[in-house]
């Protein structure tokens, strides 16, 4: 099921997340203040609490596992 683009926005937290990447093409993590990251060249993201990001849409499905850390 494709996610409409307005998932895809600035957004913000909770809890410090931990971000496995599984699968996709072209997508990419963008955190505050910094450039964009490829994806593919990671293999986990570490996402603070209260840290502003987005992602930007590749070529398919991204498929990820999230550990949220409480």
């Amino acid at each position: 099921m494709e996610s409409p683009d307005s998932e895809y926005v600035w957004h913000r937290d909770r809890n410090d997340r931990e971000v496995e990447i599984i699968e996709g093409e072209g997508w990419q993590l963008q955190i505050q203040d910094c450039l964009p990251m490829l994806l593919n060249d990671v293999k986990k993201v570490f996402i603070p609490k209260g840290v502003y990001h987005r992602l930007i849409k590749g070529y398919n499905t991204l498929r990820v596992k999230i550990n949220e850390i409480i």
